[in-house]
C-alpha cells in the first residue's frame, strides 16, 4: 500500500512539473518564494529620514522621489539627433485587426489588469468576435488620426512587490538601501495597443 501511494504520490508531482517548466513555462513557481508571504499586520513605507508616511501627500512625495530621481534633470541630446539618420516620411499605415490578433498571442492569461479590470484573459475572449475586433481596431486607429489619447488609457495601478528574502518595508530607509520593486498594472486596452505598436516597430 505505501509503495502504491508513493507511486502515485510521485507520478502527481512529476505531472506538476512538467506542466510547470514545459506548458506553462513558468518553472519559477517551483520555487518556494514565490508562494504566497505573510506580511506584519502592520506595515508603514519610511523616508528618507526615517518617518512614516501617514498621508498621502507624504506617501507620494516620497515614492516620487524614490522612483523619479532624474526627473526635470538636464540631458544634452544634440549629440543624438545628429547621430540619427533622416528616412524620408512615410504615410502611416492603419491598424488592422489581424495585428490585434498578432498582439494578443503572446500575452499571458495570469496576468493582474489594471484599473479597467480587464485582464489579458479577457481579452482573448473578446477577440474570438470579429464585431469586437473590428471596434478595437477603429479606437486605435481613431487616437492616431486625432492625436488624442484618452484618459483612462493613461491611469495606472502601482503595486510594490517586496524582494523575496530582503528588509521589509519597516526596517530600511529609502535613500540607503533598494527599494522593492514596482509593479506598474495598466489599462488593458492601453497596453493592447502599446503592445502592437511595440510588435509593429519591432517587425
Amino acid at each position: 500500500m505505501r509503495k502504491t501511494l508513493r507511486i502515485a504520490r510521485r507520478q502527481y508531482f512529476d505531472k506538476q512539473i512538467h506542466n510547470m517548466a514545459s506548458d506553462r513555462k513558468r518553472p519559477w513557481d517551483l520555487m518556494p518564494w514565490t508562494r504566497e508571504r505573510k506580511m506584519p499586520a502592520v506595515e508603514a513605507i519610511l523616508d528618507s529620514k526615517g518617518n512614516s508616511c501617514n498621508t498621502e501627500e507624504k506617501l507620494f512625495e516620497t515614492l516620487h522621489n524614490t522612483y523619479n530621481a532624474a526627473d526635470n534633470r538636464e540631458v544634452d541630446v544634440s549629440s543624438m539627433y545628429r547621430e540619427i539618420e533622416e528616412f524620408k516620411e512615410r504615410e502611416w499605415v492603419k491598424f488592422s485587426v489581424q495585428e490585434f490578433h498578432d498582439a494578443l498571442k503572446n500575452c499571458a492569461k495570469n496576468t493582474a489588469p489594471g484599473p479597467d479590470h480587464v485582464s489579458w484573459r479577457l481579452w482573448k475572449r473578446f477577440a474570438t468576435d470579429d464585431t469586437v475586433c473590428k471596434f478595437v481596431t477603429k479606437i486605435a486607429n481613431a487616437c492616431f488620426d486625432t492625436g488624442y489619447w484618452p484618459q483612462h488609457f493613461k491611469q495606472s495601478i502601482s503595486v510594490i512587490i517586496p524582494k523575496p528574502g530582503k528588509l521589509s518595508y519597516d526596517t530600511f530607509l529609502l535613500d540607503l538601501l533598494p527599494p522593492p520593486s514596482p509593479l506598474g498594472l495598466w489599462c488593458g486596452r492601453a497596453s493592447q495597443l502599446e503592445y502592437t505598436l511595440f510588435l509593429r516597430d519591432d517587425a
